[in-house]
């Protein structure tokens, strides 16, 4: 969310959809080389009980010094541009019953896949079943909470 924000301070509106589209596909390749590298970095650790805990490290490692180099060189517009905030901010605006029902039909999978992490949480043992149903509980009120505001 914050690289397209940044993305979209950098690039005209012509340009815009070609830099987003090579912004994410690179977060793609990052992800592709995380899980294709990592169990390597693992394997080369030698230590089978501990190796996944080294890649954990490793990555970890990565990232902070990423976050610490962002930090320090990233601006957040060109030189000559201020940022504006937008004047309001809230849900998406919609202009159409089939758009209404849309957007409360987009709600609903990542509601879903909470509740299906749950269930799997329990069926490993690591979350008891009256826990679940609490999430459960709270999932809906959240479907019914952004379906209100919708």
């Amino acid at each position: 969310v914050v690289g397209i924000r940044l993305v979209g301070e950098w690039f005209d509106a012509r340009e815009i959809g070609l830099a987003e589209g090579i912004y994410g596909g690179l977060g793609n390749f990052g992800m592709a080389a995380a899980t294709f590298g990592l169990p390597l970095v693992a394997l080369l650790w030698g230590d089978r009980e501990n190796g996944w805990r080294f890649a954990m490290m490793v990555s970890a490692a990565l990232c902070v010094i990423w976050a610490g180099v962002f930090y320090r060189y990233a601006e957040d517009t060109p030189p000559g541009r201020h940022f504006k905030r937008p004047k309001k901010s809230g849900a998406l605006e919609i202009s159409s019953r089939g758009d209404l029902f849309a957007l409360m039909f987009m709600q609903v999978p990542l509601v879903l896949c909470m509740g299906i992490t749950a269930w799997k949480l329990v069926g490993v043992h690591l979350l008891p079943t009256w826990a679940s149903y609490v999430v459960y509980v709270l999932l809906a009120c959240l479907l019914g909470q952004q379906v209100r505001k919708i």
